[in-house]
């Protein structure tokens, strides 16, 4: 499996978890490849 596709499929269970603690926090944008 592709790591950008993992990524993709991470990131965004990562910013939702990250809302939930800190919802201040911007949410992660993944890097331009």
């Amino acid at each position: 499996m592709d790591f950008k596709a993992i990524l993709a499929l991470i990131l965004p269970l990562i910013t939702s978890l990250s809302a939930d603690k800190e919802p201040t926090t911007p949410p992660v944008t993944p890097p331009a490849v």
